[in-house]
């Protein structure tokens, strides 16, 4: 199994108005999920229960809830999991661009890409037809962190 980082992406589509572009669309890696966040195992849970390895989720709200609810859950010790100015941030851009259509996903970057200028591989989390998802997930993460060492 290659090196990989598991990602939570928040984006958007972008926005035409007519032949005017006002978004090409945009797309912001906001968290790494690795062991050694604090509550890892109960965060690769909320992520099952919002079936982000199945599917991405496209509803506003879902996404609005799983941003604070983060936040507000997964605190890590002696800090906040995104500073105030980040959430702050990433708050505004889903109140900016909620026209555009967003989207929150999961994306797995090989390793091996990474170093050539950033020319990241993403490779869909999905994994179809199992009824173990988030036990194969956190398998292939800890084999993953496992060859980074």
């Amino acid at each position: 199994m290659s090196n990989g980082d598991l990602y939570v992406v928040l984006g958007c589509f972008g926005y035409r108005d007519d032949d005017f572009i006002n978004c090409n669309g945009i797309e912001n890696r906001i968290l790494n999920i690795n062991d050694n966040l604090m509550h890892y195992n109960k965060l690769m849970d909320y992520l099952d229960n919002c079936r982000l390895f199945d599917k991405a989720t496209f509803d506003y709200n879902a996404i609005r809830h799983f941003i604070f609810h983060i936040r507000d859950k997964f605190e890590q010790p002696n800090k906040l999991i995104w500073s105030e100015k980040r959430f702050t941030t990433m708050e505004r851009f889903t109140i900016d661009h909620r026209k555009c259509g967003l989207y929150l996903k999961l994306i797995l970057i090989n390793q091996k890409f990474k170093q050539e200028e950033e020319k990241k591989e993403e490779v869909k989390v999905f994994i179809p037809g199992s009824d173990n998802k988030i036990n194969k997930m956190r398998e292939i993460l800890k084999r993953a962190n496992n060859d980074k060492r």
